[in-house]
């Protein structure tokens, strides 16, 4: 039943954007660790961070897992579209700059997609 609330609290604090607080929370709950690894745990940390250059150095080793890669790459670049399209001042939305994240996403993307 704790981890109900846990995962309550965790999933606000997540929700209302309160990041650096939700990282601190579920490290402080040992949610995390024995769920991700570190590595993971430190580009999740960048992702909320929105440290998107150093996401991507992050996985730079999985070049030698082509599929790895790619899937990461995929999973990177759509939260930044996500990001760009729901989370910034929509008043200042660039549909170009969304325009041209839907073409480089579409590189990772199978043909049936």
């Amino acid at each position: 039943q704790i981890e109900g609330v846990n995962d309550f609290i965790l999933s606000y604090l997540t929700r209302k954007g309160f990041t650096k607080s939700s990282l601190t929370f579920e490290k402080e709950i040992s949610n995390g660790p024995q769920i991700f690894g570190t590595d993971i745990m430190f580009i999740r940390k960048l992702v909320h961070e929105g440290m998107w250059d150093e996401i991507f150095h992050a996985i730079s080793p999985l070049k030698t897992d082509p599929i790895a890669h790619r899937s990461a790459n995929f999973i990177v670049k759509r939260q930044i579209l996500f990001e760009k399209m729901f989370c910034e001042n929509q008043d200042q939305l660039n549909e170009a700059e969304i325009s041209a994240l839907l073409l480089d996403i579409e590189k990772f993307c199978d043909e049936g997609e």
